[in-house]
């Protein structure tokens, strides 16, 4: 399209409201922090994520109405929109640096030409709509967009991870080594993070929504995980275990919450698709203070010590499944509420593990579960479930 600024646009519809422009241009900054807060493996602890590609289609919306305001170069919309840009071309930078490392690896598949260049193509459109706009480059970007969907290219990772001797993964592990493992998460991570921004640029435009390219790349990082647990690479839950053992003697002096809080920044650190509950509370009496059900126990922690009980559960699955099967286990959580049935029987479909607590000054963080507020499941208020004291129920995903 050329060097045209966005200064020399010359659209003649009428101008943007001064309150149009100030919103436009909060979306924009909104965007350019989202894009700044997420590193290379974003996608393992990108918290409310659907939140966030809204804001990228926010941004997405402006550019495809621009039509209705007269490019001035000192509007701060402009400017913004300039600074994404900056972003978003640093964004390219990255995957193309992270697939330059792996060369060497991937030299057999065609992983460049089927997924590395139709992204840049795409990247390319998308950042002339923001330095460049108006219709032709919208048109433009929605031209490649049909010829490079970001869902359709992410189906296509999908596919290489799904082959046998052709997957890439596969082909550059001659042996288990974990550190070629992780290169190649942080690569797929990069590009997939790339990706559903594109989608969600595209879904502004549009008018469409972001939760169908949130459920691709799901069941990429979901078949990330399989295949690192297939491989035997994923050591992080001995390690949270081992963490655990001096816990408590090394944080006496914080509060129920400020450990809580502690575990949740530590469990966010690892490198898995795992999500996690974290419960910290005093010593239970009994069980009319707390009553637990391990359906698995690879799944739970537990560790009682000075008068403090920590539980960390692990959910395999809620970073990958349907959505759907959890908001379906959250609704049998909150009517179960209203059953005051035996709470030692406490059985939910698709849960791995479910609890009663009340009266223990308890705490629950949920942690690295970027699909999900409340975490890999659900928990209830304070209840009467029929013992001497009201508790709260919490349930998490297999």
């Amino acid at each position: 399209m050329g060097s045209v600024k966005v200064s020399e646009v010359e659209i003649k519809i009428r101008p943007m409201t001064l309150a149009e422009v100030k919103k436009g241009s909060e979306n924009v900054k909104e965007a350019v922090k989202t894009l700044e807060e997420t590193g290379p493996k974003s996608y393992l602890n990108f918290k409310n994520l659907k939140k966030s590609l809204d804001i990228i289609g926010a941004v997405g919306d402006i550019v495809g109405g621009i039509q209705k305001f007269q490019p001035d170069p000192e509007n701060p919309l402009l400017q913004s929109l300039q600074t994404l840009e900056d972003r978003v071309q640093q964004l390219e930078k990255n995957m193309t640096a992270s697939f330059n490392e792996m060369k060497s690896f991937i030299s057999k598949i065609k992983f460049y030409v089927k997924v590395v260049t139709p992204t840049s193509v795409l990247t390319k459109a998308m950042r002339d709509c923001l330095t460049n706009p108006g219709q032709e480059a919208v048109e433009n970007f929605k031209r490649f967009h049909e010829d490079f969907s970001p869902i359709g290219l992410i189906y296509t990772i999908l596919s290489y991870l799904e082959q046998g001797a052709g997957n890439p993964i596969r082909v550059a592990l001659e042996a288990n080594n974990q550190e070629t493992f992780e290169k190649w998460e942080e690569l797929i991570g990069r590009i997939l993070k790339h990706l559903m921004v594109l989608e969600a640029f595209y879904t502004g435009i549009c008018g469409s929504d972001s939760l169908q390219v949130i459920e691709a790349a799901s069941e990429v990082f979901g078949t990330l995980y399989a295949l690192k647990k297939e491989l035997r690479l994923d050591e992080s839950w001995y390690e949270i275990s081992r963490y655990l053992e001096d816990f408590v003697d090394t944080h006496k002096h914080l509060s129920h919450g400020q450990k809580a809080d502690d575990l949740k920044t530590k469990l966010e650190s690892y490198g898995t698709s795992d999500a996690y509950y974290i419960i910290v509370s005093d010593e239970s009496p009994d069980k009319d203070h707390l009553v637990i059900n391990e359906y698995s126990k690879d799944q739970v922690i537990q560790q009682n010590r000075d008068g403090i009980c920590i539980i960390i559960y692990r959910s395999l699955l809620a970073n990958s499944a349907n959505l759907e099967d959890i908001e379906q286990m959250k609704r049998d959580v909150r009517e179960y509420k209203k059953d005051h049935s035996d709470p030692s029987k406490l059985k939910f479909n698709n849960a791995g593990f479910s609890m009663l607590i009340g009266g223990l000054n308890e705490q629950i963080r949920s942690a690295n579960c970027p699909r999900r507020e409340y975490g890999p499941g659900w928990w209830t208020i304070d209840w009467d479930f029929g013992g001497s004291i009201k508790q709260k129920l919490i349930a998490g995903f297999k």
